[in-house]
């Protein structure tokens, strides 16, 4: 009776579980998130924490206070050279004085001279984001693509509400760029131009 008890709390526990995932409330141009869970995330999920920060949607959020604005970016020029202004997007609290930049995903230090954002199997890869918000101005990169079939690497200008501009570099296309720009996530490709 002990092992049928047993088994019956572990399929309790995994339905609770199920149900508990399912219940994540979502947000999106019909459904703003409610108070307890007030922020909106960039992929749609409403939560507290971690989701009022860099990426959460103002729009689709329970009001326009909800989410943590980022400071307003000062001129500078970042040597991406080493770890120690990034700090992963499960430690980051909103404090820019102690990181310029959150990644996710694994970014590594390559010949002391350059972070390699990573790809692990079955993953999107690595992002980094800054810390700042850039109203104006000029932004430049020195990059390096990946060389894989099939992989896209980009430099991504985001706003909070899914205003962006972006170049991307489309697998083995190495010196063609495709750049597109988009307004509040309205992905109409006729915005689209190739640099080739």
């Amino acid at each position: 009776m002990k092992a049928t008890f047993s088994a019956a709390a572990a399929l309790a526990a995994t339905f609770s579980l199920a149900s508990a995932a399912n219940s994540i409330p979502t947000c999106g141009a019909n459904s703003q998130c409610p108070s307890d869970t007030p922020c909106c995330s960039q992929y749609g999920q409403c939560g507290v924490g971690a989701y009022c920060l860099g990426g959460c949607n103002p729009r689709y959020s329970h009001d326009l206070q909800s989410c943590v604005a980022a400071p307003t970016c000062q001129s500078a020029d970042y040597k991406l050279n080493s770890l120690d202004d990034v700090q992963a997007n499960t430690v980051y609290l909103g404090d820019s004085s102690k990181a310029n930049w959150v990644s996710s995903g694994t970014p590594v230090v390559y010949q002391n001279d350059a972070i390699l954002l990573t790809m692990a199997p079955n993953t999107v890869g690595t992002l980094l984001m800054s810390t700042h918000y850039v109203w104006y101005g000029q932004i430049s990169a020195t990059m390096t693509t990946s060389q894989g079939a099939g992989v896209v690497t980009a430099f991504i200008m985001m706003s909070d509400v899914q205003d962006e501009i972006d170049f991307e570099f489309v697998g083995v296309e190495l010196e063609v760029a495709q750049s597109n720009y988009y307004f509040q996530g309205i992905t109409d490709c006729k915005f689209e131009l190739n640099t080739g």
